[in-house]
């Protein structure tokens, strides 16, 4: 363990960051104390002239703290504005709920007389006139997040008050052209879905492709959470990963300048987090792509659980916070568990051809993939949600494919939706079915007796405990191949009567 991990020090940097910055974000008396042990730390590793990797692994927990410090006196000075009422003017940056009755966005202000330009809020209000990257003018009743529900949200966002939004109007110049237009594409795509799907479908469909679950009924929330397959049901790192291996697949025919395709890469990236609402677990997503981009450029061939913790390490710097988002959470033990767990184990399988048949192969691929996310997520499912779905490792099986055909279909539909309508009815069929045997799925799960089992929060402890295990019982079985392959190197090169050039004890 400690070979494995000291090979991989941004994944240790991930480790130590995320750690610290859950106890700064409940428990902010200690971050002084905090920052004084890694100072001290930091000092050693100079005098010592440590390996550059440590002192970077020292800097970079220090920057979360120092962020974490930072956050939370920003979140203290505006909870100085509760129920205060403030002429404001603000951007429109997304539309966040839709309800019969009222309306939510998130804002950031460029004019107030009691905000600096930059703060962002979450308001609601009561018509639903406002669109992405309008720019409007009104007044706020400011709230604290003191005794809100969904303070972990809102903080996770960097947003610290919220607001009643009353006499306003949206002007005529000033809006913001690129939010504007992510806007109108979010609405041509939705607009497209609703009018080829009947809502159940269309509902999923948005959910895949956007990342937007507002449509789904309180009682199909439920069951996706029985069923397991809440991180799957909406647009995540998973989605991304396929639009990306296929920009890659078609640059890489097209395109020789490595730095093109890179730039391609980080350009799609960023038209998909925005497009989908810039949730934090695509915002992993792409940190970890344009790292691998900045891989590409430099020749280097990067480590997946270092480029994890990579960008794990530069998320919580810029926003410690993040956190507490559940869907970042789920995303990155999601993706450990895939990197870390599952391709040691196909790698291994492929490599000593221990599966003939290219289908079971596959099929056990898919098997330990999806396993190996399941259980690397329990701890944080159980403790938010105190339960455990039985069923979610046969639900995301099953479901999984489907999801894929869904993205890939609705993105050929809408595209063909502008130049061929007649082809999109075609390709939105095809999304139709799939998002039919999603629901249907799902409603199965969810509906069987045994689908779910509560378990209290502190279960997830022992679900910890069970992934170091696994964990540290995969790195025994390498060493120990690792072993019988050195000695097996040694009895060869004794009995040929030559000398091991790899440093193997001759």
């Amino acid at each position: 363990m400690k070979d494995y991990i000291l090979k991989r020090p941004m994944l240790l940097c991930g480790i130590l960051c995320s750690f610290l910055a859950v106890l700064g974000c409940y428990f902010k008396v200690l971050l002084p104390f905090f920052a004084a042990i890694v100072t001290l730390f930091l000092i050693i590793l100079i005098i010592k002239k440590s390996s550059a990797s440590s002192v970077l692994v020292a800097m970079c927990v220090m920057a979360v703290i120092i962020s974490l410090i930072y956050s939370h006196g920003r979140a203290d000075i505006l909870s100085k504005s509760n129920n205060k009422k403030s002429s404001c003017e603000f951007i429109v940056c997304d539309i966040t709920y839709k309800g019969d009755n009222y309306f939510k966005a998130d804002v950031q202000i460029t004019d107030s007389e009691h905000l600096r330009s930059g703060t962002k809020l979450t308001v609601s209000y009561i018509e639903d006139n406002l669109k992405m990257g309008d720019r409007v003018k009104g007044k706020l009743e400011l709230k604290d997040l003191k005794d809100n529900d969904y303070k972990n949200l809102y903080y996770s966002k960097g947003v610290f008050l919220t607001a009643s939004l009353k006499d306003y109007k949206v002007l005529d110049n000033g809006s913001d052209f690129v939010l504007t237009l992510i806007g109108k594409f979010r609405d041509y795509i939705t607009k497209a879905l609703f009018s080829n799907l009947n809502y159940s479908n269309a509902a999923t469909a948005s959910a895949i492709v956007l990342g937007n679950d507002g449509y789904f009924t309180p009682s199909f929330n439920s069951d996706i959470k029985a069923s397991g397959v809440s991180h799957v049901m909406v647009v995540s790192g998973m989605h991304l990963s396929s639009l990306v291996l296929m920009i890659t697949f078609i640059t890489e025919r097209l395109f020789y300048n490595r730095y093109l395709r890179a730039v391609i890469m980080c350009l799609t990236v960023i038209f998909m987090i925005a497009v989908c609402g810039f949730t934090a677990s695509m915002i992993r997503a792409g940190v970890t792509y344009f790292l691998m981009a900045l891989a590409l450029v430099l020749k280097r061939k990067g480590v997946p659980e270092n480029t994890l913790g990579a960008a794990v390490t530069l998320i919580l710097i810029a926003s410690p916070f993040t956190i507490l988002n559940i869907g970042f959470l789920l995303s990155v033990l999601a993706t450990f568990g895939v990197v870390g767990v599952a391709l040691p184990i196909v790698s291994f399988i492929r490599s000593r051809k221990l599966v003939k048949s290219k289908l079971l192969y596959l099929i056990i691929s898919a098997i330990t993939v999806n396993v190996s996310a399941t259980v690397c997520t329990l701890p944080v499912t159980v403790s938010s949600f105190k339960c455990v779905s039985v069923v979610s490792v046969l639900s995301n099986l099953l479901i999984s494919l489907a999801v894929d055909v869904i993205l890939w279909s609705a993105v050929f539909g809408l595209a063909l939706n502008v130049l061929y309508p007649a082809l999109a009815k075609v390709a939105f069929s095809v999304t139709k079915v799939a998002a039919s045997y999603i629901n249907w799925a799902i409603s199965f799960f969810s509906g069987l007796d045994f689908a779910v089992i509560s378990v209290p929060w502190y279960a997830a402890i022992v679900f910890i405990v069970l992934i170091i295990l696994i964990f540290y019982a995969l790195l025994a079985c390498k060493k120990r191949i690792d072993m019988v392959k050195l000695k097996e190197m040694r009895k060869k090169l004794a009995l040929e009567g030559g000398k091991c050039k790899n440093g193997c004890g001759f």
